[in-house]
């Protein structure tokens, strides 16, 4: 019988409990399946390294910011990519979203994934990670400013799009 070590442990512990919402959140980033899963993969690959430096209450929030910060890197490799082709709605299908019978959750969530990069992850982070503007500052490495200030132009253009469908 093989036996486990703590630190081992501590890493199953962990992506049992942190994995799914790793995975919502690395899908609302990338709108894709495989790339969501390798954000998530790579994140707890970097994790195992600390795992037991970091503290139970701390875990979620340290595998967000690297996936965070993996999603940063490479939409700025995308950027510089001319030959880069962007997949529209690939999680956002009849077949995949059971949401995606109720047109108004469809505007919202095509909406957001049309927001320049930095509106997108501090509106994900505020309505999905439910993360205050202070929290998403420090996590994105801005100033609070910035964090207020792409939250009101995402909002506002998600409003705006919803009232152009409603018209």
């Amino acid at each position: 019988m093989a036996r486990t070590n703590k630190r081992d442990d501590l890493l199953a512990a962990a992506y049992r409990d942190h994995q799914e919402a790793l995975l919502g959140l690395a899908r609302l980033l990338t709108n894709r399946s495989a790339e969501a899963e390798d954000l998530v993969q790579t994140a707890f690959s970097r994790f195992a390294v600390h795992v037991d430096e970091v503290a139970s209450g701390a875990q979620r929030a340290y595998l967000r910011s690297i996936v965070i910060n993996e999603w940063k890197r490479l939409a700025g490799s995308r950027r510089e990519d001319p030959g880069y082709q962007p997949v529209d709605n690939e999680l956002r299908t009849p077949a995949t979203d059971p949401w995606a019978v109720r047109t108004d959750l469809m505007v919202v969530w095509n909406a957001i994934d049309r927001l320049p990069d930095r509106r997108r992850v501090v509106v994900i982070l505020r309505l999905y990670e439910d993360l205050s503007l202070p929290e998403i500052a420090r996590l994105l490495g801005c100033r609070l400013g910035t964090v207020k200030s792409q939250l009101h132009k995402g909002l506002r253009s998600i409003r705006e799009e919803m009232s152009v469908d409603d018209g």
